[in-house]
């Protein structure tokens, strides 16, 4: 699971710079397989198949987080 932080969606309407928008950053938790791992980069897969065939298995819904967005980083351990 890694828990980081992303910037808030655009305001979509006009606003006096008197009062701009809070400035906000937004909590996000993720939770899947790490399948990559950079100095700038960490990338997860939420969903893995075919793994029985090691040089066929596959994954879906990759997501890329920049490291420098990571706040924190937990192992889960699968339930046998």
């Amino acid at each position: 699971m890694i828990e980081w932080v992303d910037s808030m969606q655009p305001a979509s309407a006009w606003a006096y710079l008197s009062d701009p928008p809070a400035l906000a950053v937004v909590q996000c938790k993720s939770v899947g397989w790490l399948v990559g791992d950079t100095a700038d980069v960490k990338m997860l897969a939420p969903n893995l198949g075919n793994l029985q065939d090691a040089e066929n298995a596959q994954g879906s819904g990759f997501m890329r987080i920049p490291t420098a967005c990571v706040t924190k980083e937990t192992t889960l351990v699968e339930a046998v």
